[in-house]
């Protein structure tokens, strides 16, 4: 009886807007998950073809969409003071059902086609988003707002886990991933009838101003300039954030889950985390300062990020996930709570719109650099580890801004947080600054340090590239001279600029001297040859050496299995190291005297290419 009295208390507390609203993100967070969990691999394997620079090319595009979630809704957040929460939403929700719905009528190639429909999802997704967090602002008291916003944030976190669930058993294979767009359609859809049946306004539109007045009264919260430096550092949580996108490739790229683990299922754990969890983290948060929760939050999600990045089994990276979650549901509540607070009750809805421009900004830096970064270091370098530390170096980073910026706030009390403790605290320490400065370049050295990592095989999933419609063939390249002196290692480019590179060869030719004369031995050269593809792990051949005063060879081969579908693990650009490791003398033996030597300090050389790849017949 005492649990379903605490139950009731918990649902009389909050009126019938806070839970009609609290729904509304219950389906749209469900549909707009069950859509990013699989996105970024839908795009770059389908849309896009697995192409070269594939990762960058979904970071630009994701970027882009970014703009129309959290910078729209600066405006969307003014418009609805003008035209009424309800008519705001009816707008956003129509526009969400027509972008999933375009979306799964995209295939193969139609970048431009699939990136407008994507765009009417952010343009939906950016109108909703201000109008829920400023509803529960309006309808609950400034006592109720770290428990409100806990309860928000849990039921997005349900509506994510309950259809990447259900989806990973239904529409695992990525044959069917366009389907889960119509999917997010039809919970939209739900959403539309609850808007028409149950929700009411919970402000009155204010219907006398224009829409350029509207927009205008956004301009206060941009003169605040403490609030406009809070939301500066707060982006740099959201650039490592977004790690949670490119995580479904680095998952396949590098076999960190076994292959029966549904891609959706990834997306469940975060959610997840936060549903098993995000009630009890809220009432031991709920004690603290919001700086404060906030910057632990954001400690522990670095830790939750070296966890994956720094581990190569199944269960560490699947507990990583899980760390990462638990920092990211201390962390954003804290800051909506935080702007809630410190928001002036006139100005209450704009501020909570400006949360949204720190989300964009850190999400669309994160989403360009990180494409770049992941094409660059992880895939083209294999240096997965040096990728993830640059992000928890972009963590550790806010973390310190933070740390400033609230002694900053402590001494010119600034923005003063009702009922925040003043003095020292653990996040104002010199001591803790410190260790988080010197934790900055220690990461960075411990991603250099870790190495390179192959790729995964890989999946024996049957559909993808007909390689019954290829047939081998060569390319011919040609031959690259040179020299080298001895013990010198001499770097040679070569650029092979074909797909579906199955083997490649690499010989190494020069000829040596004939003895000087008859009482002269020539010895003979050494040549060491060390290939390291544009994907790949470098191999080495040698050293070998020529026949006395003769011709020498060595060579080395790489080759290629061939994938689900068109790869480019060949393609690109290849360093071959030359290196003369002996250059022999010439020896003339004297009666008498004894060896004399004629130095021999260098030799030329020729490196001559094969390479054969899988055409189109």
């Amino acid at each position: 009886m005492a649990g379903q009295a605490g139950i009731g208390k918990l649902f009389g507390s909050f009126n019938r807007t806070f839970w009609v609203v609290n729904f509304f993100e219950l389906f749209e967070r469900g549909a707009y998950y069950a859509m990013m969990a699989v996105l970024t691999v839908y795009v770059v394997e389908t849309i896009l073809g697995d192409r070269p620079n594939a990762s960058t090319i979904f970071g630009i595009l994701y970027g882009f969409v970014i703009i129309l979630l959290y910078f729209y809704p600066v405006i969307s957040g003014a418009l609805a003071e003008k035209y009424g929460y309800k008519n705001m939403l009816l707008f956003a929700f129509v526009a969400l059902i027509a972008g999933y719905i375009l979306m799964s009528m995209a295939g193969p190639g139609q970048l431009a086609f699939f990136a407008l429909a994507y765009a009417l999802v952010g343009l939906g997704a950016g109108t909703f988003k201000p109008i829920v967090s400023a509803s529960i602002a309006h309808v609950t008291a400034n006592e109720q707002r770290n428990q409100a916003y806990s309860i928000y944030y849990w039921l997005i976190n349900f509506g994510a886990f309950a259809s990447n669930l259900l989806l990973g058993f239904l529409l695992s294979a990525p044959s069917m991933f366009r389907y889960i767009f119509v999917v997010s359609a039809a919970l939209v859809c739900v959403n539309l009838v609850i808007l028409l049946m149950f929700f009411r306004n919970p402000v009155e539109p204010r219907k006398e101003l224009s829409v350029a007045q509207a927009i205008r009264r956004i301009a206060p919260a941009f003169k605040d300039h403490a609030f406009v430096m809070l939301l500066l550092i707060y982006s740099g949580f959201w650039f490592m954030y977004t790690f949670q996108t490119f995580i479904q490739l680095y998952m396949i790229d590098f076999g960190r889950m076994p292959r029966w683990f549904a891609i959706q299922w990834l997306a469940t754990v975060n959610p997840g985390t936060i549903i098993a969890l995000g009630p009890l983290l809220g009432k031991l948060v709920a004690r603290f300062s919001s700086l404060s929760v906030m910057m632990a939050g954001i400690s522990i999600s670095c830790i939750g990020i070296a966890i994956i990045g720094f581990s190569t089994v199944s269960a560490l990276f699947f507990a990583g996930i899980v760390v990462f979650s638990i920092g990211e549901f201390i962390t954003h509540p804290g800051f909506i709570a935080y702007v809630s607070k410190i928001a002036p009750t006139d100005k209450l809805a704009i501020y909570m719109a400006s949360i949204f421009v720190s989300v964009g900004i850190g999400q669309i830096a994160g989403g360009v650099a990180q494409g770049v970064l992941y094409d660059i270091l992880a895939r083209d370098m294999l240096r997965p580890t040096l990728y993830v530390s640059l992000i928890i170096v972009v963590g550790l980073v806010t973390l310190a801004a933070f740390m400033l910026y609230t002694k900053w706030l402590m001494k010119e009390k600034a923005i003063a947080e009702p009922g925040a403790a003043r003095g020292t605290s653990f996040w104002t320490r010199s001591t803790t600054m410190l260790v988080a400065l010197i934790l900055i370049p220690a990461t960075a050295g411990m991603g250099l340090a870790a190495g390179m990592t192959a790729l995964a095989p890989s999946s024996d999933e049957p559909s993808g590239t007909d390689w019954s419609l290829y047939t081998s063939a060569s390319l011919d390249l040609a031959d690259v001279t040179g020299s080298a002196q001895e013990g010198e290692m001499v770097e040679e480019l070569v650029e092979i600029d074909v797909p579906n590179v199955i083997k490649v060869t690499f010989t190494l030719t020069w000829n040596d001297e004939a003895d000087a004369g008859v009482r002269y031995n020539n010895q003979p050269d050494q040549f060491r040859l060390t290939v390291a593809p544009p994907n790949g792990s470098a191999e080495t051949g040698g050293p070998s050496a020529n026949a006395q005063g003769g011709s020498g060879t060595v060579s080395v081969t790489i080759d290629f299995q061939l994938a689900k579908r068109e790869f480019y693990n060949g393609t690109g650009q290849w360093a071959v190291g030359v290196e003369l490791v002996t250059a022999g003398d010439q020896v003339l033996w004297r009666p008498g005297i004894g060896l004399l030597d004629r130095a021999d300090t260098g030799n030329a050389y020729t490196l001559s290419v094969e390479c054969a790849y899988m055409e189109r017949t």
